[in-house]
């Protein structure tokens, strides 16, 4: 079925979960990470014409992560009836140091608003995706979901540090830009004073 509309956003509209701590409480549930009282990803934020890039600046530890949370303009109802999504992209550039620094694209998770819809898991994502589409910023939704109350998108990066790391740079990852493709609803259309 053909795309009925395509929604997007720049990646200067990103928005990180914790600005402050790189794991604050271990929140995805890492056994081996600890709270990095020291680390602040805020200091390594940068938002320019290009998006928004966020750098790991923490220089003792091995491992931290992170979430940022894109809001994709959603149209959920288009001439009386529930559009449907069947495709999300994210487009983005990490940061690779020889085999142990570096960023990776981690998880992708999709929300209709408070509701998780779709998770991708176990993904270590890495390099420049922001230029076109392709296998590694496309993610498809099979069979397509109705959105209701607005797509949002999630995605954890995980930042790693070679202990012994005599490199270039810090990781960092950039987002230029997240979007979604909806088609028609081949549910019945809703009533004019339905929602």
């Amino acid at each position: 079925m053909a795309v009925r509309i395509a929604q997007w956003v720049h990646g200067t509209s990103v928005q990180i979960e914790f600005p402050e701590l790189g794991d604050p409480g271990n929140p995805v549930g890492n056994p081996d990470a600890t709270p990095f009282t020291q680390f602040t990803l805020l200091d390594g934020v940068r938002r320019r014409g290009e998006g928004t890039y966020f750098r790991a600046v923490h220089p003792t530890k091995g491992y931290v992560d992170n979430w940022f949370h894109f809001a994709i303009p959603t149209p959920v109802i288009l001439d009386g009836a529930r559009p449907e999504l069947t495709r999300v992209y994210v487009f983005y550039a990490t940061s690779i140091y020889g085999k142990l620094t570096g960023a990776q694209i981690m998880n992708v998770h999709l929300y209709d608003g408070p509701n998780i819809i779709k998770e991708f898991n176990d993904l270590s994502l890495t390099g420049a995706h922001n230029g076109a589409v392709d296998s590694s910023n496309e993610f498809q939704i099979f069979p397509p979901v109705l959105i209701l109350y607005g797509l949002g998108v999630s995605v954890r990066v995980a930042f790693t540090f070679d202990q012994g790391f005599d490199g270039p740079g810090w990781p960092d990852v950039l987002f230029t830009s997240a979007g979604a493709d909806f088609i028609d609803s081949i549910r019945p259309p809703i009533g004019p004073f339905t929602t």
